[in-house]
């Protein structure tokens, strides 16, 4: 099994990115292809810095953030960049993400139409699946 199977649990859902603050983070770094400082991402993202940190590291390992430190002056600097993969397995986490929502409102609406009936027989989830990072193909 990949490492990416392994990361997904039976929605399709890559829990990489489904983890609130990674979302947040991975959210924000594609909104700013320049990249953002250490403490620009920590702000946007009312997170501390041990919390960051942390995020950034397993973010990092899956190869979907970049981190570059460098010194202005006497003071270290840190820039995060979301690297090409990174955003490319972010929009289809997202693409997954919506099709769980739309699937989930459907199965809810026609359980309440029908008191229950309809979804026992919906299945639990739609037809998307995330490509995960590394993999080849469309998702």
């Amino acid at each position: 099994m990949r490492e990416s199977e392994d990361r997904k649990g039976g929605s399709g859902l890559d829990r990489l990115f489904h983890e609130p603050s990674r979302l947040g983070i991975m959210t924000v770094l594609c909104g700013s292809p320049e990249g953002l400082s250490f403490s620009e991402l920590r702000k946007a993202c009312s997170l501390t810095d041990g919390n960051l940190n942390r995020h950034l590291q397993t973010l990092q390992q899956a190869g979907v953030v970049m981190l570059h430190k460098s010194f202005v002056g006497s003071r270290p600097r840190t820039m995060i960049w979301a690297t090409d993969q990174g955003r490319h397995a972010f929009v289809h986490y997202l693409h997954s993400l919506e099709e769980t929502v739309r699937h989930a409102l459907q199965v809810t609406v026609r359980a309440q139409q029908g008191k229950g009936k309809t979804a026992a027989r919906a299945p639990v989830m739609g037809t998307a699946q995330v490509t995960g990072v590394g993999e080849g193909g469309s998702g």
